[in-house]
């Protein structure tokens, strides 16, 4: 049974602490969401305040966790590939049940929550009054909501697994259909001109700082890139032009350079999450974060576009 892996044991022990702890964040900001008024100076407005710095550590706690824990169960998926019949890779096991695409969708927009979470508090933190205390812990409550349901789709997308089963592998689900043929939506040429024009939008507005449209491209980029890898540099990662998969990149044969590619995908859309939201809280925004999508976003072109300029330098022919 799939369910005794040692790795899935342990991603779901971890998954459970990060669950308790978060009921425990969520019981109180629920109260203090309700009850704290920052125009009133009574004794427990007082302890509702000191509450909201416990459990200001707790979400902290639970993001410096999943952080870590996002990469293990990726790497859990992949490692326990082998032990599923047809799968290659972490692409089988994510399509071994219904829940699985929704699982993985849902941990990254937690993560992306978790991490505005963090931000709000670190806003609210630097005012007097704790202007945002009421503010951070409404939003924690729909995102707790969400880590629950993640967790529940966790359990029920590993408990579902067989392993007497045959699941599809990345070959057949991302193979090129003959809609390819007909689809501008499929072609390279339409592939790679969204893909480097929206870098070059996205680059122009951080540089700028037109902060609504930045965090509106970025968003997109993100979209567009996820997109450009499976369909067009996958195959020129893998040296093989029927194969477009967007996890195989995570093995040790390819140098494990999924892991670079994504997490500068991450670092690369995060600050324009973050202007998004310190927009909305019209608070200033540090000229860093416009730094560091350019520099984030631009490593994410050259190492992309070095895998199909590399191949033509070598073979002199595209995939």
């Amino acid at each position: 049974m799939l369910m005794l892996s040692p790795f899935i044991i342990t991603l779901l022990i971890v998954e459970g602490v990060v669950i308790f702890f978060g009921t425990i964040a969520f019981f109180f900001s629920f109260i203090i969401a309700k009850k704290y008024d920052e125009n009133i100076s009574t004794s427990y407005q007082y302890e509702l305040s000191k509450q909201g710095y416990l459990v200001s550590t707790i979400i902290s706690f639970i993001l410096m966790v999943k952080i870590p824990l996002f990469l293990f169960f990726v790497w859990t998926m992949d490692s326990i590939s082998s032990l599923v019949p047809g799968a290659m890779c972490a692409v089988g096991i994510v399509d071994a049940t219904p829940e699985g695409i929704y699982m993985l969708v849902l941990k990254i927009f937690n993560l992306f929550l978790l991490s505005g979470w963090l931000l709000v508090n670190h806003e609210d933190g630097k005012t007097i009054n704790s202007k945002f205390l009421k503010t951070k812990f409404k939003l924690f409550i729909p995102i707790y909501i969400l880590l629950l349901a993640e967790f529940i789709l966790e359990f029920s997308h590993f408990s579902g697994i067989r392993v007497d089963t045959a699941v599809l592998c990345c070959s057949d689900i991302f193979a090129a259909s003959s809609i390819d043929k007909v689809a501008f939506w499929h072609t390279n040429g339409f592939i790679l001109g969204l893909f480097y024009a929206f870098f070059i939008l996205n680059f122009i507005w951080a540089y700028f700082k037109v902060d609504i449209l930045l965090g509106m491209f970025s968003l997109s980029f993100m979209l567009i890139s996820i997109y450009a890898i499976i369909r067009f540099f996958s195959p020129y990662i893998y040296e093989l032009p029927t194969h477009k998969c967007p996890f195989c990149m995570l093995q040790a044969d390819y140098g494990y350079v999924g892991y670079l590619i994504y997490a500068l995908i991450f670092i690369g859309t995060i600050p324009g999450f973050f202007v998004f939201i310190m927009e909305l809280l019209d608070v200033k925004i540090p000229n860093y974060w416009y730094r560091v999508s350019m520099v984030a976003n631009s490593a994410l072109v050259a190492v992309l576009s070095y895998y199909p300029m590399s191949y033509y330098i070598k073979h002199g022919v595209w995939l």
